[in-house]
């Protein structure tokens, strides 16, 4: 995907303000700063050391700990 079709389609600028209405040091925030997602099978997650695909229940205070753990690792 080009910079221009992702900003696009994320904020709806035209082209020429991508050229000539942001600064390119803005742009690159933008870039650095935009949250990716990979989605992984089991199987690569089993390789990778990661998670068993549970689902923790983060308002429970008795997962407390374990979030704790999942967080520092």
């Amino acid at each position: 995907m080009t910079a221009y079709s992702d900003f696009s389609k994320r904020y709806g600028w035209t082209m020429d303000y991508v050229l000539w209405g942001i600064s390119y040091v803005n742009l690159n925030m933008l870039f650095a700063d935009a949250i990716t997602t990979v989605y992984l099978s089991d199987e690569e997650r089993k390789k990778l050391g990661r998670g068993d695909g549970r689902m923790v229940d983060a308002d429970d205070p008795k997962n407390r700990d374990l979030i704790r753990k999942m967080i520092s690792e």
